[in-house]
C-alpha cells in the first residue's frame, strides 16, 4: 500500500480559467451512480477523449478513496482505445497514475519520462514522478521533480499549494521536517484556492506533525481533512495509525466504523479489536489471512508492507514477517516501511538488518519518533 501522501495526491488543474471536475472523494451510492453514468457514455462513445479523461480520473480518484481496486481496473478499460508507446499526454501521465497505484513504479516512471520529453511543463507528470521517487527514497531527485512543479506555480493556485506541499513533504524526510512542517502550514493559511485543494496539504501536514511525535497537530490536521472528506479512505487509514500508536483503540473503532471493504481499514480494525480483546477479532483475522492469500495467487504485491504488520502484530510470526518486510523494502522505502521492517528484524533478532536500515535512515536525515530507532529500542 502506498503512504498516504503518495495516495492522495489531487489532479491538477493548468490553470485557474481551467475548470476540472471536482471529482467525488466520498464513496457513497451517489459517487457510484455517476461512474456507472460515466462508464455507460464511455461504452456509447469509447473514442471519446475528453470524456475517457474524466471517467479514468474520476475512477483513480474513487479507487484511491475507497480503497477499491476495481475501480483502476475501470480506469485501464477507459484509456484503453489509447494503448500505445506514445499515447496522448493526458492519457500517459494517467496511465503512469495507475501503475504507481499498482506498485508498477518503473512502468509508470518510463511513461512520465516519455511525456515529460514531449512536454517539460507538464505539472501533473513532474507531481507523480516526485511521489514516486519519494516513495522510493530518492529524496534527492524527488526535490527537482517538485522544483520542476514550483515553476510551474505561476499558472494557477493549486499549482501553487501543490508545489509547495510536494516541496515540504520530500524536504521532511531528508532533515527538514520542522522546518517543512512550518512552510507547508503558513501556505495552507495564505492559501486562495478551493477547499478541495487542501486535501492533500492537510494529509501531508498531519504526517509530518506526527513524524515529529507533534500528536494534537497531527490529529487537527487529519480532522481538518476529514472534514473536507469524511469518508476518504486514505486520510482514515492514516488517522487510524495515529489513534493506535497513541494506544486509542476504541478511538479507531469508532472512525472506521466497520469499514471491511478496505483491506487497509480491515487491518487497523483487527488491530484495534486486538488491542480491546474483543470477539470481531478473530472473524477479521482469518478475512485478512484470506485476502493476503487470494492477493498471493494473483501476484498482486501491492499489500506487503501491510501483510508483514498483519503477519508480525497479529500472527506473532516475526520470521515470515521480516521476510515479507525485506520484500516491501526492496521495492519502497518509506518510514513506514522501515519501521515494519526494523520491528520485524528486531523481534527476529536479525541484528544485521536493524543496522542496515538503521543506517540508511541515517544517511538521509529521516526524522520520525514513530521508527524503533527514534524510540531507543535495542
Amino acid at each position: 500500500m502506498l503512504p498516504a501522501a503518495a495516495l492522495a495526491v489531487p489532479f491538477l488543474p493548468d490553470s485557474d480559467a481551467e475548470v476540472l471536475e471536482r471529482l467525488p472523494w466520498t464513496a457513497n451510492d451517489a459517487a457510484e451512480t455517476l461512474a456507472r453514468v460515466r462508464r455507460a457514455q464511455l461504452a456509447r462513445d469509447p473514442r471519446n477523449l475528453a470524456l475517457a479523461l474524466d471517467a479514468a480520473r474520476a475512477d483513480i480518484a474513487h479507487a484511491r478513496a475507497a480503497g477499491d481496486p476495481r475501480y483502476l481496473g475501470y480506469a485501464q478499460a477507459a484509456l484503453a482505445p489509447w494503448d500505445a508507446p506514445q499515447p496522448p499526454a493526458a492519457v500517459q501521465v494517467l496511465r503512469a497514475t495507475i501503475r504507481q497505484n499498482l506498485h508498477d513504479f518503473d512502468g509508470a516512471l518510463d511513461d512520465l519520462q516519455d511525456a515529460l520529453a514531449r512536454d517539460p511543463s507538464n505539472a501533473q507528470a513532474w507531481l507523480t514522478q516526485a511521489m514516486i521517487q519519494q516513495t522510493r527514497g530518492d529524496y534527492a531527485e524527488a526535490r527537482r521533480s517538485c522544483t520542476r512543479v514550483l515553476a510551474t506555480a505561476r499558472r494557477s493556485a493549486s499549482l501553487r499549494l501543490a508545489a509547495v506541499t510536494c516541496i515540504s513533504s520530500v524536504a521532511s524526510f531528508a532533515g527538514d521536517a520542522r522546518g517543512s512542517y512550518a512552510t507547508l502550514r503558513e501556505a495552507l493559511r495564505a492559501s486562495d484556492g478551493a477547499p478541495e485543494d487542501h486535501l492533500w496539504p492537510l494529509t501531508v501536514s498531519a504526517d509530518i506533525a506526527a513524524r515529529l511525535g507533534d500528536v494534537a497537530h497531527a490529529r487537527a490536521d487529519y480532522e481538518a481533512a476529514l472534514a473536507l472528506a469524511p469518508r476518504d479512505g486514505v486520510v482514515r487509514i492514516a488517522y487510524a495509525d495515529l489513534l493506535l500508536d497513541q494506544h486509542e483503540p476504541a478511538a479507531v473503532l469508532a472512525l472506521l466504523d466497520g469499514d471491511t471493504a478496505n483491506d487497509g481499514a480491515l487491518l487497523r480494525l483487527a488491530l484495534a479489536e486486538d488491542a480491546l480483546g474483543t470477539p470481531a477479532r478473530a472473524a477479521h483475522v482469518a478475512e485478512l489471512r484470506e485476502r493476503f492469500a487470494a492477493a498471493k495467487l494473483r501476484g498482486d504485491g501491492r499489500h506487503l508492507r501491510e501483510e508483514a504488520r498483519f503477519t508480525l502484530a497479529l500472527l506473532h510470526d516475526p520470521a515470515a514477517a521480516l521476510t515479507l518486510a525485506e520484500r516491501d523494502w526492496a521495492v519502497q522505502r518509506e518510514p513506514e516501511d522501515a519501521r515494519v521492517l526494523l520491528e520485524a528484524a528486531l523481534a527476529a533478532g536479525d541484528g544485521a538488518t536493524v543496522a542496515r536500515v538503521r543506517g540508511w535512515l541515517a544517511a538521509r536525515h529521516v526524522e520520525d519518533v514513530r521508527l524503533p530507532t527514534a524510540r531507543g529500542d535495542a
